[in-house]
């Protein structure tokens, strides 16, 4: 009776070993043996197999376990009597983060993957039939050329090595590993990677044994299944189950008489691959040259008819120090990087067959963020860009770039960074044709494949070549079907990253707890291997209102705002890049001027500060602080304060270690994002977040050897302020100005007209008061009050108001008390006046009744019900205005201008004799708040704003509205 046939598939209760089984029962014409460690798992495997009609045979089998082997080895004898299929498939690997130390993986995984399958081997081989096949799986880091030392692969590729030599190298790879000294002996840093070049190695041993067996046709052949989705790639594999298991059973099926493969290294589509080194075809060519990219064409068509696979890499960069001028570099870089390549697809993409992938090699500078200019970024991003719209606006930066105008017209300042930018516009444009193309399945993607140690780097990069090269292969090998990644901007780490920057990723970071500062540069390190942009934002500041001791408050806001934020520069700092850009947020609090101690202000100022003293100065308010004595030796009474002067202080100093630092390009900055509505503020910052975050998105993508800002403090508006000289470095303008003469009125009108062609903010604020003890009648008193604070207003707005353009901001913003409502109105019939006035729009009517009053001669004011205070009267004036020019602003054909009047509090000023309790930042605040009002603002709107930003009832009192 003729023996059933018979295969093995070791660890194949999932899993590539559960594709081969399942291949196996439906093409091998015999018995075959699914094994598992875990009885229970086996036999589920077993079921599922079940359910879909086939029906593999169970046994128990622990390949690193000599009992577990010999049994099973017994069975199949006494059962079978041999074998005709072997499949060597069980191993293990350790994740990335694995806890374990490497001298322990080394030891575990060598002694699972190689030690165990030699015992499998010695147990299994001598029930071998003739005609058997043998398939041990390896992996693309099987292969030779993944050992670094170069002595280690002549001996692990010795045709003659032995199973002795090879077991004493493994041997010795673990004696290394435990001692930490494998990589210094040639080994690579993987124990995986080491397993299967020795499993490799080994199949070559045992081929040539199998050669001198006296059973005929014994084949044995080692094979790399893919990167396939198994619990052991984490399902990050690019392959399926199917696909993984194809070339295994491909090899355990080859036909009787096989002579190839036979010994040999077979890539997951089937194809033989030299072990020993890789042996790519060459031709010459030169994409800045015509004729070369047509011969090689042409060499393309008579010799392979066609082209499965192009990868356009071919680019170039000039250096920092580059001497050409910026136009030549531009015009070289662009004629080779972007023209060049669109050369080559002209040529070469015809000869693309049906599932062609085609990998354009972009940058982390080809980002679209990268475009400083938004309108360019917007016509750059548009789905519905042609290539001839490019070509133009490529055309358009070389000729800016000659003539030095392109960081004008909103270029970056790097023909690199434009030439990578354009390739991937073209990548996209180059997408929508293939989605046409009448041949299937084209897919192009374009590529950053990381900061990789090249000469273009200057050996600089983070990320070595293998690394480097690893996300353009992967785009190059996508299976056929692939709906993603297509027309996309493949990252080094493989993940997809929108091009026009919107999807962020996401990683827990408490930079007041050193544990999470490292876990998360850890992450950075293995995920990304570096960074390009750094933004220190994280912060605290306690309320007003907080009942924590202050001492309490510097200590806890100095550790998180100044002492976290060194440490986590202390950890990210090594991953920057060259070119990489940091951001340090600060605050208008971070002025220096801000400090009121001269002798404090003068060591901050100090251009020689160190880190230590700049340390020693922030552990010194601490102290103070807790003692109470912080304000005797300078210091202002604002923890939160001290913390952003003690951060711009730091980016002055790291500013100055970026300069001696060997990486090319590194940038910071502090920035003050203004007065943002978040929960810091109580939400009441002028400023969408959207504005607050416009600065220190700006900083963020400098670009690249760009000259200013660098180590310098940024104004919300994107102004450098100095830092030191405090608000001078705000650089107002100024002009002369009395509202209370119309020449001078007409001459600024004029000056603003000529320079400036309109006004965008308007705050009218002059205004004079007499002091209670004024010897002046109270009639002539009267007169001047309401001729500077309401007539000249009036005449200050006939001459600005034309110039206001749309989005326009104006204010009244009267030093003023409480008095002004109208509610403090003596006399109802006045107050209903003031209020049938404004309704009524009789401006002239408010304006003779006002003056008509306050100039009675005969002292009669407070019988007519107008207040005793000529101040107040002006005030409620310009109150009242206010309402009538809101009305008028509503009917006017400039978008959107907005009218409030403001009451900024009692601040302590001239016109107080001092005596107010806010300070003039605590007075500016509700007119600057109005003043910036972002676009559309529908509240407030002619509205009475209280020094709290709060809207009152201008009629009715001060009682906030709910």
């Amino acid at each position: 009776m003729v023996q059933p046939r018979v295969a093995v598939v070791t660890g194949s209760n999932k899993g590539i070993g559960f594709g081969i089984v399942r291949n196996l029962c439906k093409q091998f014409d015999g018995i075959v043996y699914l094994t598992a460690r875990d009885v229970g798992r086996g036999k589920k495997a077993v079921e599922e197999l079940n359910k879909l009609g086939l029906k593999p045979e169970f046994h128990q089998l622990e390949i690193d376990d000599a009992d577990s082997v010999a049994n099973f080895a017994e069975f199949i004898r006494k059962k079978h009597g041999g074998i005709d299929i072997l499949v060597n498939n069980a191993a293990i690997a350790y994740k990335h983060d694995a806890p374990e130390p490497f001298g322990e993986q080394a030891e575990v995984t060598l002694r699972v993957n190689f030690f165990a399958l030699i015992n499998v081997c010695n147990a299994l081989f001598p029930l071998l039939r003739p005609h058997a096949r043998v398939v041990n799986v390896s992996s693309a880091l099987g292969f030779l050329g993944r050992v670094p030392g170069e002595d280690l692969r002549k001996t692990l590729g010795d045709p003659n090595l032995t199973l002795k030599d090879l077991t004493n190298l493994i041997n010795q790879f673990i004696s290394k590993a435990k001692a930490g000294t494998h990589t210094e002996a040639g080994w690579q840093n993987s124990a995986y990677g080491v397993s299967k070049v020795a499993v490799s190695a080994l199949t070559r041993i045992q081929h040539r044994e199998f050669l001198e067996d006296s059973r005929e046709d014994i084949v044995i052949n080692h094979v790399h299944p893919g990167y396939v989705i198994t619990d052991m790639s984490s399902q990050q594999g690019l392959l399926t189950v199917e696909q993984g298991a194809d070339a295994p059973t491909y090899a355990a099926l080859l036909p009787a008489g096989t002579t190839s493969p036979k010994g040999d290294f077979l890539w997951h589509d089937r194809k033989i691959i030299d072990c020993l080194g890789l042996k790519p075809e060459f031709h010459q060519l030169d994409i800045d040259d015509s004729h070369s990219v047509a011969n090689f064409a042409e060499f393309i068509r008579k010799t392979h008819g066609g082209i499965d696979i192009l990868v356009n890499n071919a680019a170039i960069a000039y250096k920092k120090d580059a001497r050409e001028p910026f136009g030549e570099q531009a015009e070289v870089t662009l004629r080779v990087n972007f023209f060049g390549l669109i050369n080559v697809c002209n040529a070469l993409f015809p000869l693309l067959r049906p599932h062609a992938r085609v990998v354009n090699v972009s940058s982390a500078s080809g980002f679209l963020g990268r475009v400083p200019g938004e309108d360019l970024r917007k016509t750059l991003g548009d789905p519905n860009l042609t290539l001839k719209d490019l070509t133009n606006l490529i055309n358009q930066f070389i000729s800016k770039a000659k003539a030095g105008t392109h960081t004008e017209a909103g270029w970056q300042n790097s023909a690199y960074g434009v030439s990578k930018v354009a390739v991937s516009a073209l990548t996209r444009i180059q997408n929508r044709e293939f989605l046409e193309d009448s041949r299937e399945d084209i897919v192009i993607n374009h590529v950053h494949p990381g900061y990789v140690v090249t000469d273009m780097s200057s050996q600089q990069g983070l990320l070595t070549v293998e690394q480097g090269a690893d996300v353009p292969t992967y785009a190059a090998l996508l299976p056929a079907g692939t709906t993603s990644p297509k027309g996309d901007f493949l990252w080094h780490g493989r993940k997809i990253i929108d091009w026009l920057g919107l999807k962020p990723e996401f990683h827990q970071l408490d930079i007041d707890d050193a544990q999470s500062i490292t876990d998360f540069a850890n992450f950075i390190k293995k995920t990304h291997g570096g960074i390009d942009v750094l933004v220190n934002n994280a912060a605290i500041a306690y309320k007003n209102d907080a009942t924590e001791p202050f001492g309490e408050q510097a200590e806890v806001t100095l550790r998180i705002n100044f002492f976290d934020l060194i440490n986590i520069c202390s950890a990210l700092f090594p991953f920057l890049r060259p070119h990489a850009r940091v951001v340090n947020l600060s605050s208008s609090a971070g002025f220096l001027q801000r400090i009121p101690g001269d002798k404090l202000r003068e060591k901050f100022a100090n251009p020689q500060l160190s880190r230590n003293h700049l340390i020693r100065l922030m552990n010194e308010f601490v102290i103070e602080a807790k003692a109470g004595t912080h304000a005797n030796t300078g210091w202002p009474d604002s923890a939160y304060c001290v913390s952003k002067v003690g951060v711009s202080a730091l980016t002055r100093i790291q500013q100055q270690e970026f300069l001696k630092d060997s990486r090319e390009d590194i940038i910071v900055n502090h920035v003050h994002p203004g007065y943002v509505d978040t929960d810091m503020t109580s939400h009441k910052g002028p400023l969408t977040i959207e504005e607050g975050a416009d600065a220190p998105t700006y900083l963020a993508l400098l670009p690249p050897n760009i000259e200013s800002p660098r180590g310098d403090y940024i104004w919300f508006n994107r102004e450098i302020v100095d830092w030191v000289n405090g608000p001078l470095g705000l650089k107002p303008g100024f002009h002369q100005l009395d509202v209370d003469d119309p020449e001078s009125i007409t001459n600024f009108a004029e000056f603003i007209k000529t320079t400036h062609g309109g006004i965008d903010v308007l705050v009218n604020n002059a205004a004079i008061g007499f002091p209670r003890d004024a010897p002046e009648p109270f009639g002539e008193q009267a007169e001047i009050t309401l001729r500077v604070n309401f007539f000249a207003v009036i005449d200050v707005c006939n001459a600005l108001f034309p110039l206001l353009r749309p989005h326009a901001r104006g204010s009244g913003r009267p030093l003023m008390d409480i008095e002004k409502a109208v509610e403090s109105y003596p006399s109802t019939n006045t107050r209903e006046l003031a209020i049938e006035c404004v309704v009524s729009k009789d401006t002239v009517t408010l304006h003779e009744e006002v003056e008509k009053e306050q100039k009675a001669k005969a002292g009669t004011h407070l019988e007519a019900g107008w207040l005793n205070s000529a101040y107040s009267v002006s005030k409620v004036a310009v109150s009242a205005l206010t309402r009538i020019q809101h009305r008028q602003f509503l009917e006017d054909p400039r978008e959107d201008i907005v009218i409030n009047h403001i009451h900024p509090g009692y601040v302590d000023t001239d016109l107080t004799n001092h005596k107010g309790p806010l300070t003039i930042e605590q007075g500016a605040d509700a007119p600057t708040y109005a003043a910036l009002l972002p676009p559309g603002t529908t509240s407030p709107k002619g509205d009475l704003i209280w020094y709290t930003r709060e809207i009152v009832d201008w009629v009715n009192g001060p009682t906030p509205k709910s």
